[in-house]
């Protein structure tokens, strides 16, 4: 990477991380992970911007994981076909 490549990528990083706080500032712990990360940042990106460490993160992650309903699947009905033999 060139140094202008990689000064670019540095401001956009920085950038990403003010909108993320802004974003997240009137919420809880775990709303701000799941914001974020539904936004998809990487869990080292949360911990940047949460202020929080990365094993935090991933305790925040595993309630949020825990504590949301699994979708079962529907259950397709079978359709029945009559075949004429006649």
């Amino acid at each position: 990477m060139t140094e202008e490549t990689v000064n670019t990528t540095e401001k956009l990083d920085k950038i990403m991380k003010l909108l993320a706080i802004s974003i997240i500032k009137d919420q809880g712990g775990d709303d701000q992970v799941k914001i974020l990360y539904s936004a998809g940042l990487s869990r080292n990106e949360i911990a940047s911007c949460i202020g929080k460490d990365i094993n935090a993160v991933d305790q925040s992650l595993h309630r949020i994981k825990k504590s949301s309903p699994t979708k079962k699947p529907k259950k397709k009905k079978k359709l029945k076909e009559e075949h004429d033999n006649g």
